[in-house]
């Protein structure tokens, strides 16, 4: 194993679940766990564990760990999360520790933490202010914010669209490339609604004139990204940068995952129902849909609370009627 064992293990279970993660979600796993090997091997040389080999760390370690988090001020879901990577590690090595830690209750729990989304006022705003980015680069920007804001895509799914999953005619997106696509990923088609067709038909023409320019008569992705005379797609790391460029222009900060949360609740503050909203959203669950994507407000309940009690029972009706007479 050398020196560092747990960094080992890591290198081990990356190749192991390659075929099986999408590259986010396995890169995204290593980085925690490279940065949880890193504190296990500070906490050792302090003294406070006596293993970073995570064939044998037990709950001493782990308790270590956690106090560890909850000195650096790790919000609770952050805690969380760095276990469940933690805990997907020493399973791959066949050590339970943290699966009997979690039966006996010693593990922190997820809080429910308002969702993170846009106002359809903001939405507005921020589809507004493409305008100010010049050229293709303006064209795009507002299409991206149209069509995110109201299909709830996540951004892969447009970002890797082709043309033909574009249907103007029915009025409807197929979603060629789902989260887990060829594993747990659905392809679906989703609606694209009235309110932004119009901005739907401009990219198309924009679009057209973009690639006469370029020398092109017509190519596959919906979003060309034209370079040295080639076509291809953009890269996530195209669209973060535009993204960016979009929120200084707007003046509000948010994230491309934002908008697709400010779908759900947009569905759920007009009365859609958490099941036609989940499967719009390719969910296999309704509780997904709630606990990230649409909750009921507080002031939607408080509405509808208000409502009922302004409105006078069967016995304070005959009562009414009896003094009126």
């Amino acid at each position: 194993m050398g020196r560092f064992p747990f960094v080992t293990y890591i290198n081990r279970y990356v190749m192991e679940y390659e075929p099986y993660l999408a590259k986010t979600t396995l890169d995204e796993q290593a980085r925690k766990l490279r940065y949880i090997g890193r504190t296990l091997q500070q906490l050792k040389e302090d003294g406070r564990i006596e293993t970073v080999d995570p064939r044998k760390i037990s709950e001493k370690e782990v308790g270590e760990y956690m106090k560890w988090m909850k000195q650096h001020g790790m919000e609770v879901n952050g805690q969380v999360k760095y276990l469940q990577a933690f805990n997907n590690l020493l399973r791959f090595c066949d050590n339970s520790t943290i699966d009997r830690m979690r039966k006996k209750r010693l593990l922190p729990k997820k809080k429910l933490n308002e969702i993170d989304s846009l106002t359809e006022q903001e939405i507005e705003h921020i589809i507004n202010s493409t305008s100010k980015i010049p050229g293709w680069r303006g064209v795009k920007a507002k299409f991206i914010c149209a069509m995110y804001s109201y299909t709830g895509l996540r951004p892969q799914a447009l970002r890797l669209a082709q043309l033909v999953d574009l249907d103007v005619k029915k009025w409807e997106f197929w979603v060629r490339n789902p989260k887990g696509k060829n594993r747990y990923g659905v392809q679906r088609t989703v609606p694209i609604p009235p309110p932004i067709r119009l901005f739907v038909h401009d990219f198309l023409h924009e679009r057209k004139e973009y690639l006469t320019q370029k020398g092109f008569h017509e190519c596959e992705p919906l979003i060309p990204k034209i370079t040295e005379g080639k076509v291809g797609y953009y890269s996530s790391n195209n669209f973060r940068q535009l993204k960016k460029e979009i929120s200084e222009c707007s003046g509000i900060d948010f994230s491309l995952k934002t908008f697709r949360a400010s779908y759900a609740q947009m569905l759920k503050d007009r009365v859609a129902s958490i099941e036609s909203i989940s499967k719009l959203m390719g969910h296999h669950t309704t509780k997904t849909t709630e606990t990230y994507y649409a909750r009921i407000k507080d002031s939607s309940v408080f509405n509808e609370i208000n409502s009922i009690w302004s409105e006078p029972t069967d016995a304070k009706k005959c009562e009414i009627e009896f003094l009126a007479r």
